[in-house]
């Protein structure tokens, strides 16, 4: 058995997004990642906030990873919550009045880092009190001209970062979702920007010497070449319809969202619950499985984090 754990949000119409408080809107569920059996009920994650009015679709459960020897998520707000996993139960949760929109969480170096989408920035942990702070838009003029082009009401520049990630060199990368470009923070340069192939990617992982991201408004996975910068298909979801008038009046139906490395294996997640398991065979990335979780149209997977005692 390999536990892992799957962090999923909730996808809500207009019209269900009148005055309600945000209750199990969003769930942690742990499931065997090799058979894709749920192995325990889900933990709700009821975000910190209401809701109140159309200010987003996506609300509940957003990064999660191990950290500390706990198990920290990110809501969809300002809030980290952290779970023992020895009982699979919320210990505690932390409202942070720096962050907005929170998304990707991550482990690396000792550190947590913490992506505020909505207002530009990365944060970095320690002990859970915030040690450093990047700001997306310091750079907002060297991106392709994208300072300003929008009016959007998240987001400074509507960078929109989603995630990041280390080479093995230890260079870190941001990805702008809405700018389909790859964001090298250590050197404050562009590594990679697409007109249209690469569109909306959403996470970004660098798996024995690849570049692996996920090309998530065209439902696919690729790997970026370091030196041509260009992206080829490794993984398409194919067979994933919208249903006709569900509730959710769109839940990005087929959209790759999340990877997670497993060795010799990576594992790509789709909306609305799908994880689809891909193989590095002599050179060649091969699609062997699909565990095929839920339909439910009201749930988008976000994230995967491995139980560090079982890999």
């Amino acid at each position: 058995m390999k536990r892992a754990y799957v962090s999923l949000h909730r996808r809500l119409s207009e019209q269900e997004m009148v005055r309600m408080k945000s209750t199990e809107l969003g769930e942690i569920y742990t499931i065997d990642l090799w058979t894709g059996t749920v192995l325990a009920d889900p933990i709700p994650i009821v975000p910190g906030y209401d809701i109140f009015g159309c200010t987003g679709r996506s609300h509940g459960a957003r990064g999660i990873t191990f950290h500390d020897g706990m198990m920290y998520v990110a809501d969809s707000g300002k809030t980290l919550f952290k779970i023992d996993p020895d009982t699979f139960q919320i210990v505690d949760s932390i409202t942070y009045p720096e962050f907005a929109g929170l998304h990707q969480i991550k482990s690396h170096h000792g550190l947590l880092h913490v992506v505020s989408t909505s207002n530009d920035r990365l944060f970095r942990l320690k002990d859970d009190e915030i040690v450093d702070e990047v700001y997306f838009g310091d750079w907002s003029s060297l991106i392709d001209g994208y300072s300003g082009r929008y009016n959007a009401p998240w987001g400074t520049g509507r960078l929109h970062c989603n995630s990041v990630g280390w080479d093995e060199e230890g260079n870190e990368y941001a990805v702008f979702h809405t700018n389909s470009m790859i964001f090298q923070l250590n050197t404050g340069t562009v590594f990679f920007h697409s007109e249209g192939e690469v569109w909306n990617p959403h996470d970004i992982m660098f798996h024995q010497g690849n570049i692996i991201i996920n090309n998530t408004q065209r439902k696919t996975t690729g790997t970026i070449d370091p030196d041509t910068k260009e992206f080829t298909e490794i993984f398409a979801v194919t067979d994933e319809q919208q249903p006709d008038k569900v509730s959710c009046v769109t839940n990005s139906w087929g959209h790759t969202r999340t990877l997670v490395d497993m060795g010799d294996i990576i594992a790509v997640g789709s909306i609305p619950f799908k994880i689809h398991l891909l193989k590095l065979d002599r050179g060649t990335y091969r699609h062997f499985a699909t565990h095929d979780l839920t339909n439910n149209p009201l749930q988008a997977i976000y994230d995967i984090a491995l139980d560090p005692r079982d890999w």
